[in-house]
């Protein structure tokens, strides 16, 4: 995953970016998964993906669902590399689909991919005493061939109650040796706060930003064109 962050030009708000940067965020509207307490799947059901090869490769470690059933997430070891992996199912691909999901106790936050998977690296877990939180977007903005206008106001497609009426406003610069685009994010609900942005390129790559005065900066990887922002409160 290529995240990029980008610090505010005035040095008036360079402390508060850096320091946004350096804390965990508590997000406001993430929700806990609770353990699972069932003996392990094998490999086939646990992917749901009978193409993969190797399934032997593979080991359940633990298994988490939400208090309404409709989120599992399936934490395995890839017993080759020594990395923990998560699978996070929901039967809405909106729901799975970037996800920033929180280990506590361990610093750094996750995302999954398009699929709903995210490689947690070999990291040391307390079976016993781990506790996860999700933290899906609140409002989803999609576009297409974006950069043939220099300025352009989208409007969210996906929204949580709350969000209808917040608009992002897109300037792109193409005059300088990077690609800049510029999100200025409008009509947020009062009240609340913006703990990060998600842009996800149509070359399945994935930018994070953290919006300072609800303004954040994306260098674009070449021949950026479509694709979709994530909010997340």
């Amino acid at each position: 995953m290529m995240v990029k962050k980008r610090p505010p030009a005035d040095k008036n708000g360079l402390s508060d970016f850096c320091g946004s940067l350096a804390r965990h965020w508590n997000f406001r509207t993430s929700f806990e998964l609770f353990r699972l307490n069932r003996p392990p799947a094998s490999p086939p059901q646990l992917l749901a993906l009978s193409a993969w090869p190797s399934f032997e490769l593979y080991a359940e470690k633990m298994s988490f669902i939400s208090g309404d059933g409709s989120y599992l997430l399936r934490v395995i070891e890839n017993k080759m590399s020594g990395n923990l992996e998560g699978h996070l199912i929901h039967s809405l691909p909106q729901k799975y689909q970037q996800v920033f999901i929180e280990l506590e106790g361990l610093a750094g936050e996750y995302l999954t991919d398009s699929h709903g998977l995210v490689n947690f690296g070999k990291i040391e877990l307390d079976t016993s005493q781990v506790r996860v939180n999700l933290c899906p977007p609140v409002a989803i903005f999609k576009f297409k061939h974006l950069w043939s206008c220099p300025a352009v106001k989208i409007y969210p497609e996906l929204i949580s109650t709350g969000w209808e009426q917040t608009v992002l406003d897109l300037e792109y610069f193409s005059a300088t040796p990077d690609q800049v685009l510029k999100v200025q994010i409008g009509n947020i609900p009062e009240g609340r706060e913006i703990a990060r942005v998600v842009l996800v390129t149509n070359q399945q790559e994935t930018l994070i930003a953290v919006p300072q005065k609800r303004l954040c900066l994306f260098e674009l990887p070449a021949g950026a064109r479509d694709g979709q922002f994530n909010i997340y409160e």
